[in-house]
């Protein structure tokens, strides 16, 4: 199996705190970047608007990106839980139990983090730079998202 089980989940966790820390930057640009427009008093010491947007847009890529690879690692992961269960007894298929059930749950907390971040991203788009079939992309694949977690989670 390569890493063990627990490396990679451990992994996971650490790109889901990447991802959240750029998501957060991102939004903290955001709304800096409102603070900007209704300033009086040019300061050169501060981010320009679009250098705002841009850093915030980038945040959020990086956050997709992270998100993404969390995403990765955590199919990954059910592969090989499914080759090993395939390849023992019933009986000896226990020890990855608490594997299962911890990777379904961040399989599922990743799809909401990575939803989350496409529609800050598809606002971006929108609102502050009119790439306006950007945006359309990223509020569909925020959709796709939603109806894949209907399918697997019941409570959202």
């Amino acid at each position: 199996m390569g890493q063990s089980l627990s490396t990679r989940v451990r992994n996971v966790y650490r790109f889901i705190e990447i991802g959240r820390s750029a998501y957060t930057l991102g939004q903290e640009l955001g709304r800096n970047e409102n603070d900007l427009k209704n300033s009086d008093v040019p300061d050169e010491s501060v981010l320009s608007a679009a250098d705002c947007f841009h850093i915030e847009a980038t945040n959020y890529q990086i956050a997709t990106s992270s998100f993404r690879e969390a995403t990765s690692i955590l199919v990954s992961c059910r592969r090989d839980i499914e080759t090993v269960n395939r390849d023992t007894l019933p009986g000896e298929q226990q020890k990855f139990s608490t594997h299962v059930v911890e990777i379904e749950e961040l399989a599922v907390s990743v799809d909401l983090f990575l939803a989350d971040t496409f529609v800050l991203k598809g606002f971006c788009c929108d609102e502050k730079h009119d790439e306006y079939e950007r945006a359309v992309t990223c509020y569909r694949e925020t959709l796709r998202l939603y109806r894949h977690l209907g399918k697997k989670h019941t409570v959202l």
